[in-house]
């Protein structure tokens, strides 16, 4: 590979990593700022006063787990146009609240296995991105020859990782298995089900611990690597601290 050919294609991969990263975060955080808008909604309807003949048929409605029915083309047929409208302002108010505050929803939060769809994919792909990217530096640095590249850039990303890391293995390998365990989570989505959705619902810790193995993975990459560039170790720090703040 040429030198202009391997400075093109790591620059596409930077752009790649950096976009796959944003979008992680920005699906996650969206999901949950989807479950607290319906936290706040419950909060919000409490302060509607419906006519007496609504008030019978919201007392049979659980807002906080079905209000996204409540835009469904039923509701005008089961209740007033006033009470509707009140509805849907709620909602809305909900919607603008939940991306102005924080809402402390604590390491033990279970999470749905879809709201986690596409933060696991889009992550999944950043990780992908990096190893590719290390990989191609350590041929352009002849710390592995076009042979061995040529084979290992063939295979699946944790036979990527354990090549890379071969001499590491006996002394830690904690920040691998965290990343088995991302790639275990990763592999439910693929097979998503109700029943998995319902049996299946890892902890807000649970992701954080595998957002901070992999920023260690990432820092053993940049040990090596010379990139004139944020390190991609602090771009994933910022965008953790960022998550907690809001989130924890």
């Amino acid at each position: 590979m040429t030198r202009e050919l391997y400075v093109e294609t790591s620059s596409k991969h930077a752009e790649e990593a950096k976009f796959f990263l944003i979008e992680s975060f920005h699906s996650f955080h969206e999901a949950l700022g989807y479950e607290f808008a319906s936290i706040l909604f419950s909060e919000i309807m409490e302060s509607i006063k419906p006519s007496e003949d609504d008030k019978k048929k919201i007392a049979n409605i659980n807002f906080q787990e079905e209000f996204t029915n409540l835009t469904q083309a039923e509701i005008p047929e089961v209740l007033t146009g006033k009470t509707l409208n009140s509805i849907s302002t709620a909602w809305e108010q909900a919607q603008i609240l939940s991306k102005t505050r924080n809402h402390n929803f604590g390491m033990n939060h279970q999470i749905n296995l879809l709201e986690l769809l596409g933060h696991l994919n889009n992550f999944v792909f950043f990780i992908e991105t990096l190893v590719n990217r290390h990989l191609l530096y350590l041929v352009q640095s002849n710390s592995i020859d076009e042979f061995r590249y040529s084979r290992i850039s063939k295979e699946k990303v944790m036979e990527q990782l354990v090549f890379i890391f071969k001499e590491d293995l006996s002394k830690n390998n904690d920040y691998l298995k965290e990343i088995e365990n991302l790639y275990n989570l990763y592999n439910k989505t693929g097979y998503y089900s109700s029943e998995v959705a319902n049996t299946f619902k890892p902890k807000v810790s649970e992701i954080i611990q595998i957002w901070m193995y992999s920023k260690k993975l990432i820092e053993r990459f940049e040990t090596v690597e010379n990139f004139n560039e944020e390190s991609f170790s602090n771009q994933l720090n910022n965008q953790i601290i960022s998550f907690m703040n809001k989130w924890t």
